[in-house]
């Protein structure tokens, strides 16, 4: 079984067998990816709300340097269920906010390769 809890609200966004895209019951936030790693989260979600985006690699890398009290952080988070075995990432987004707005604003944070 596993859980997944919104990175926005703290509230459980669901639980299961398995997971798919959805929104958070409790602040009504978009997610999607459950991948094994953050850069292709990045492009699931991505692909899920058909949205251009940026380097993936590059938004998921730019969340992570982000500071704790950064805006940002209101409107656009990534983190794994919890399971048995292997976890999966998830990205989600606040309702009302433009994800892909979300996506170049955290890809300004990343570093991009050498």
């Amino acid at each position: 079984m596993a859980e997944l809890t919104c990175p926005l609200c703290h509230g459980r966004a669901a639980e299961g067998a398995e997971i798919a895209a959805a929104r958070c019951p409790w602040c009504g936030a978009r997610f999607a990816g459950g991948t094994e790693d953050p850069p292709t989260a990045v492009a699931a979600a991505s692909e899920s709300w058909t949205i251009e985006t940026p380097d993936a690699r590059l938004v998921a890398d730019g969340l992570f340097r982000l500071a704790p009290d950064e805006p940002l952080l209101e409107r656009l988070g990534i983190t794994t269920d919890r399971r048995d075995g292997f976890y999966r990432w998830w990205v989600f987004v606040a309702e009302g906010a433009d994800p892909a707005a979300a996506f170049s604003e955290a890809a300004s944070h990343g570093l991009p390769r050498a």
